[in-house]
């Protein structure tokens, strides 16, 4: 009996002790997560379309929480993208239309068709020029050797070039 004693005593004790610590040693089994649905809620897909100056213009779903500046890092910026005045941390818009405009690039004459400078052009860009043929742009080249032209008009010192080519070049060679 002294046995049945010992083991009934110790089980009490056991228990005891199981209920004093079980906010500390049972607590990891009753823990619950809480999800904060609001939160979820507010999370929801939308739709927007980008165009223009973009490599992948479209309709795009993607969650209300993105910036308009990462819709543009998914829809990859062209160089010619202008983006000074665009608000990037602006939030984006459920159905909205965003068209990212092209940089404003002054086209002068000299830009459409840059002058050749016949101090320093290349056999291949001198051809380029009307009724200048590979033994004339020869010809500029050796002149250069040992002069330097100080006019476009000095051009017309080159061995083949004449009143009627320079008239047909000068508007296109520069110094």
């Amino acid at each position: 009996m002294d046995n049945n004693k010992k083991i009934i005593i110790s089980l009490c004790v056991v228990i005891l002790i199981i209920f004093y610590f079980k906010n500390d040693v049972f607590s990891f089994l009753k823990k619950e997560e809480k999800i904060d649905f609001e939160i979820i809620e507010e999370i929801n897909i939308i739709d927007v379309h980008i165009d223009g100056e973009v490599m992948f213009p479209g309709v795009y779903s993607i969650p209300n929480t993105m910036l308009l500046n990462d819709l543009l890092n998914i829809a990859c910026l062209k160089e010619s993208a202008d983006i000074e005045n665009i608000n990037l941390s602006e939030v984006l818009i459920p159905n909205n239309y965003y068209v990212i405009k092209e940089k404003n690039i002054t086209i002068t004459e000299e830009t459409k068709n840059p002058k050749i400078n016949i101090n320093t052009a290349t056999k291949e860009e001198l051809m380029k020029l009307n009724n200048i043929g590979s033994a004339t742009a020869d010809n500029i080249i050796n002149y250069r050797k040992n002069n330097i032209f100080k006019s476009i008009e000095d051009i017309m010192k080159v061995t083949g070039i004449k009143e009627k080519t320079f008239e047909a070049i000068k508007d296109f060679i520069t110094i």
